[in-house]
């Protein structure tokens, strides 16, 4: 398998198959797996579209984020997850989906000042991926100053679809 990037930061780590757009893939946060290089899937497409999304990701509000930074930042996950659906405080515009070698994940992601943070929890502890049953099942958090994410994915995608 190929690794583009750093994975201590954002990497993808993929490998292609006979059939055009196919192939194996999982992204690396911080050195944290994310995804299943088990799962054969369009990966061009589903890597465009989740990285894409962590990029445009929307603004927090800014007090929503202090309340949970001052505390533990890791706890906003709950926050997030449990208001995916409300009415009034609807949290899915933060939620990040890189197709189903990722539906063993819940992601978020969202900007806040001059950075993005990543936010995710394996969340089937039942999966079939050996990849993905072996993690710990921990909330995890990264973040980034939003121009060298930005210079990161753009370059992932650049050399994940040649």
């Amino acid at each position: 398998m190929k690794i583009i990037d750093d994975k201590s930061k954002i990497a993808v780590e993929y490998l292609k198959t006979k059939e055009k757009g196919y192939g194996y893939a999982r992204i690396f946060i911080e050195n944290k797996i994310v995804g299943s290089k088990e799962d054969l899937i369009p990966y061009v497409s589903y890597l465009s579209s989740g990285l894409n999304q962590i990029i445009n990701s929307e603004t927090i509000s800014k007090c929503v984020f202090e309340t949970f930074n001052s505390f533990n930042l890791k706890n906003i996950y709950y926050y997030l997850k449990a208001n995916l659906d409300s009415e009034n405080m609807n949290t899915y515009k933060y939620h990040i989906s890189f197709g189903t070698f990722t539906d063993d994940y819940l992601i978020f992601s969202f900007k806040y000042e001059d950075k993005i943070y990543i936010v995710w929890k394996v969340v089937n502890r039942n999966t079939i991926f050996s990849d993905i049953a072996n993690l710990k099942k921990n909330i995890n958090i990264f973040s980034e100053r939003y121009d060298i994410m930005e210079n990161a994915i753009q370059n992932i995608l650049e050399r994940v679809s040649k």
